[in-house]
């Protein structure tokens, strides 16, 4: 089951319906302080790493995107029938070679 929820956030974060926002310096440095006395973060909020998978001293949160579920559903269909488009041009252009 959390293969599904880790697919689906993966998936979220993909259409942008999950967004990684930077904490601010302060909110760093609290979240820092946090880890250090071994208190767990809270649940939508994540440290930050380099390039070597380091952890370093900033930190980031998971945010819902500000969309209703209305949206969501219109930005969805859009985004089926772009991609429909983009099929049927490659179709059509394979099929006139």
């Amino acid at each position: 089951m959390t293969d599904l929820r880790s697919r689906l956030q993966q998936l979220k974060f993909d259409h942008a319906f999950l967004q990684r926002v930077d904490c601010s310096p302060e909110e760093s440095e609290r979240y820092l302080q946090m880890m250090q006395d071994g208190i767990t973060l809270p649940e939508h909020v994540f440290q930050k790493k380099d390039e070597k998978g380091r952890p370093t001293a900033s930190f980031y949160q998971i945010c819902e995107a500000d969309l209703t579920q209305q949206e969501q559903m219109e930005y969805l269909a859009l985004l089926k029938s772009a991609r429909l488009r983009t099929i049927k041009n490659g179709i059509i252009y394979i099929a006139i070679l």
